[in-house]
């Protein structure tokens, strides 16, 4: 998987465990003031709408809109004499590792998937219920049915069936509806009960009831790990049992009618698919004493503890979080800043031993070092940031690995400097590398590495791949380029060219020219190439030593 794409897809799951929360206790507040059932269910419809579409909104706010075909290009780093390292890892910040993040989206795939398979599965056996064991109802039955369709305001066509398969009725499909009746259910129960438990079915029908259902399984089997979303989608088939009710009980015109033939009903839900609509959906007893006026007992309102649920999985994250985040830095144990005397030039940046040397350093070039990102990658910030240069002599505890001293610079410049900055991704004209037309001149290496050995207008790869060349053409060109070479082996080559030109000088070809004569590779140019960007928001002159 791509990391940027599992990245973004992890915080938008963890991102709505606040969302969620938020909605949810919107719509506890809301439904308080909404004083009947339809209301009450266009509150919930909209809270759940609202909790579908607020991670799709974060999705696309975190990835950049780009054509499919654009590749995600990161900056290299600053290199040594032999370059097989990537660019500088990021500042320690409120992250969690790329591992937990694959995880993460793994398990949602994982559980999404199989609320998927479930709803597939149950919707197949709902289909079928229509054709397996059912009969159409005689024909005075199917006219009287057919009138109390057309009292209810119902105009399409509707089949009605008797089955052996279902216990109470329900109403299958959207496009096509049928009424399934258990098949003893016409002769067992006194008429005008079946009338009125036929209302609430139509009921059913005429509010699209089985389309909104279906949009809800979807909804749950995409944010299946949310408590809120369960009790929100909850409330809604409640509150659509009630509105049902009331249309039932306005056909019939007898409360207590409609009450006796509920609570008639012998019924077995465990064994029903939950696509299917049916008349005993929801608390019965509780629709049966809303029906005769009756108070319920009072009960802890059931949004609670799925919000309790909600703030729980939160918190533990957010401590997972500031675990990390508060940790201790990486840093210098003594680092000494001086202005450079204004008769020397050019960016140096070493570490030897335990001690780590930039000289002639400005701020930018020394957030290129630290967070292994190029020039044209960086904006904002006072314009001294780019014009004063700085010595630096900094001391570490011990020598360690390549990473070790930018990771302590950031620290650094957070500490000394005061520097603050955010990242975003924006789109660069650049150009892609691709085989050339007459195919490449790469030669395959045997063992991997070293890498590419550097030099002014001179590479020498050994065992390196063409992620590490394209990066280092990134470098010298100062612009993004995309690896479309499809080539996945290590190689190794020479590359010579004449630097700080494009044209050539008899003594040695363009870097274009070199990359097509020399490896069989050429530049084209693309437009929209993604670049993560480093954005300076605040950097001040450094504190004293």
């Amino acid at each position: 998987m791509n990391a940027a794409w599992v990245s973004d897809l992890g915080w938008t799951l963890i991102h709505f465990l606040w969302q969620g929360s938020a909605i949810a206790a919107v719509y506890s507040i809301a439904r308080i003031f909404s004083k009947n059932p339809e209301a009450r269910y266009f509150v919930a419809c909209a809270a759940l709408s609202l909790m579908v579409a607020a991670p799709v909104a974060t999705f696309l706010r975190m990835t950049p809109s780009t054509p499919t075909t654009a590749v995600r290009y990161t900056a290299p780093a600053v290199h040594s004499e032999w370059s097989t390292t990537p660019a500088a890892p990021r500042e320690a910040s409120a992250s969690l590792p790329a591992a937990v993040m694959l995880w993460i989206v793994m398990l949602w795939i994982a559980g999404a998937g199989a609320f998927f398979l479930r709803l597939l599965l149950e919707s197949i056996f709902a289909s079928r219920l229509k054709s397996a064991l059912a009969y159409p109802v005689p024909p005075e039955r199917q006219l009287r049915f057919r009138e109390l369709a057309a009292r209810i305001g119902i105009s399409r066509r509707i089949g009605f069936l008797a089955s052996t398969r279902v216990e109470v009725p329900c109403v299958v499909g959207c496009l096509r509806p049928v009424i399934l009746l258990p098949i003893g259910m016409l002769a067992g129960i006194p008429t005008d009960q079946v009338e009125a438990l036929l209302s609430h079915e139509l009921a059913h029908i005429r509010r699209h009831d089985y389309l909104v259902n279906l949009l809800q399984r979807l909804a749950e089997a995409i944010l299946f790990y949310h408590p809120a979303v369960w009790w929100v989608s909850s409330e809604i088939r409640r509150e659509r049992e009630h509105c049902c009710d009331d249309v039932a009980v306005s056909a019939t015109g007898d409360a207590i009618l409609y009450a006796e033939a509920l609570a008639g009903l012998e019924v077995s839900r465990a064994a029903w698919a939950q696509t299917a609509l049916a008349a005993t959906d929801g608390s019965l007893s509780n629709r049966i004493a809303r029906l005769l006026g009756i108070a319920p007992p009072r009960a802890t309102p059931a949004g609670l503890p799925a919000v309790g649920l909600a703030a729980a999985m939160l918190l533990v994250i957010g401590c997972a979080l500031l675990a990390q985040q508060t940790g201790p830095k990486p840093a210098f144990e003594a680092a000494s800043i001086t202005l450079t005397p204004p008769e020397y030039v050019g960016f140096q940046s070493y570490a030897k031993g335990d001690r780590y040397t930039a000289l002639t350093a400005t701020v930018r070039d020394l957030v290129a070092f630290a967070y292994g990102v190029l020039n044209f990658q960086i904006s904002g910030g006072p314009g001294w940031a780019s014009t004063t240069h700085y010595n630096i002599s900094a001391k570490m505890d011990a020598p360690g690995a390549p990473d070790k001293p930018k990771l302590m610079l950031q620290t650094l410049l957070a500490d000394r400097f005061g520097l603050r900055f955010h990242r975003l991704t924006r789109n660069h004209s650049g150009y892609a590398l691709v085989v050339d037309r007459n195919g490449p001149k790469l030669t395959e290496s045997t063992n991997p590495g070293p890498g590419l050995g550097l030099g002014r207008g001179h590479l020498n790869g050994r065992g390196a791949n063409m992620h590490l060349l394209t990066r280092e053409l990134s470098s010298q060109l100062e612009t993004p380029i995309a690896d479309r070479t499809k080539l996945t082996a290590l190689y190794d080559f020479t590359l010579t060219w004449t630097p700080d030109t494009q044209l050539d000088d008899g003594s040695a070809p363009s870097l274009s020219t070199a990359l097509r004569e020399q490896l069989g590779l050429r530049l084209e140019p693309v437009k929209n190439v993604p670049v993560e960007s480093f954005v300076i928001d605040s950097v001040h002159q450094p504190s004293p030593n």
